[in-house]
């Protein structure tokens, strides 16, 4: 049975790969040709510049922030052009395709080893692949879709060791992390999750020895790979940085926490744009209830959220949920610290967590036609999302 199991899984995993990387392939033909020379054309999204990276190899200006990014894509654009025997933008476009297909195959992997319906798994793997924000930045050059990769990777991890975490695992965890946020460094606190784990199941004193190790490994494995390659400019350049974006003023300002709430948890899902644009503010929350289709659509989406929170509420000794709400939480935190403006920007970061813990709460529903009604549900997101999209 376990055999059969783990067949239909790896089956289903090349499935989901094959499709997505056709879907996203098929979604670039639609994007502007200025993102390839300008940064900041769609969301504010550095475009211009990834995309530079990805053809020419470089760990200066942009990349300093990711230095992981250039070393793992731009190798993927040499093959694919030696291999296909094609011109760099193609290659680009394949190797963007072929991240954002094994985002959504690695989030089916999550589900499928989370829950106990395969049905759930799937139906949430395809809500993941269409959701607004991911359907952007999966389908532009930009950092976001590896960024996620890291992350599907480390809740992957901690489903199987959530159950019990030992010395050995939390440090493999805090590797996970350390090299996370070498492509981006917010995944650096992705140990936060670890630290509710170890506090909660060994209490206070053992859970902060046991967070100890992962903590060091993570630090050293970032501060080290920096200082290698930048030496002590690293500092100098992430004093500008969060000089330029990061203010604790921010959490004096309501505005700024509803911005980051409603980019993150509604905008990140559903589109309230009619075409892309080069930002999305506040007023653009109105546009719901311009369309009945819109609107039905988010009051649904807003109900299953609310439904999802509460069973999680519920369940306070699940660690997979905690770990989940955890790095939401220490997410949105951060960024009304950091630059809440564009946080739409950066919705894609909670997406993984987010769509399991709505993954677990719909496993409760006791309807038996919530499946079919969801699959609608789904095929209204979709269509929402990729008119605003392809227009």
């Amino acid at each position: 049975m376990e055999l059969r199991r783990r067949r239909f899984g790896l089956l289903m995993f090349a499935l989901l790969f094959l499709f997505f990387f056709g879907f996203y392939l098929f979604n670039q033909r639609y994007t502007t040709r200025w993102i390839y020379w300008f940064d900041d054309w769609i969301f504010y999204a550095d475009t211009s510049t990834y995309y530079s990276t990805m053809k020419n190899f470089s760990l200066e200006g942009e990349v300093r922030k990711h230095p992981l990014f250039s070393v793992l894509v731009h190798p993927m654009v040499a093959v694919a052009k030696t291999v296909f025997d094609i011109k760099t933008r193609q290659a680009v476009k394949m190797v963007i395709a072929a991240v954002a297909a094994l985002n959504i195959a690695l989030v089916f992997v999550l589900l499928y080893s989370a829950l106990a319906d395969v049905h759930t798994a799937l139906l949430f793997t395809g809500f993941y692949g269409v959701l607004f924000s991911n359907l952007v930045f999966f389908s532009i050059p930009e950092t976001y879709s590896l960024t996620n990769l890291g992350i599907g990777a480390y809740f992957i991890l901690t489903v199987r060791f959530h159950e019990r975490i030992t010395p050995y695992r939390s440090v493999i965890l805090g590797i996970t992390a350390g090299l996370g946020a070498l492509l981006n460094p917010p995944l650096g606190l992705l140990l936060f999750s670890l630290y509710t784990m170890c506090l909660l199941q060994h209490g206070l004193r053992q859970g902060l020895k046991l967070a100890l190790p992962p903590t060091l490994v993570a630090v050293f494995i970032f501060t080290g790979a920096n200082f290698l390659l930048y030496g002590f400019d690293y500092i100098e350049h992430s004093q500008k940085l969060v000089s330029r974006w990061a203010s604790f003023s921010n959490y004096f300002d309501p505005v700024k926490w509803f911005n980051v709430g409603i980019s993150f948890f509604i905008f990140g899902a559903i589109s309230p744009l009619q075409e892309l644009e080069r930002s999305i503010r506040l007023e653009h929350a109105l546009a719901y209830f311009h369309s009945p289709i819109k609107a039905v659509i988010v009051s649904i989406f807003t109900a299953l959220v609310a439904y999802s929170l509460t069973t999680a509420a519920r369940r306070r000794t699940d660690m997979l949920l905690l770990a989940s709400v955890t790095w939401i939480v220490v997410l949105y935190l951060f960024y009304v610290y950091f630059n809440p403006n564009e946080a739409f920007l950066y919705s894609p970061q909670i997406q993984v967590p987010f769509i399991l813990i709505l993954a677990t709460g719909f496993d409760e529903i006791n309807w038996k036609w919530k499946q079919i009604a969801f699959l609608v549900f789904i095929f209204g997101v979709g269509y929402i999302n990729m008119r605003c999209f392809l227009s």
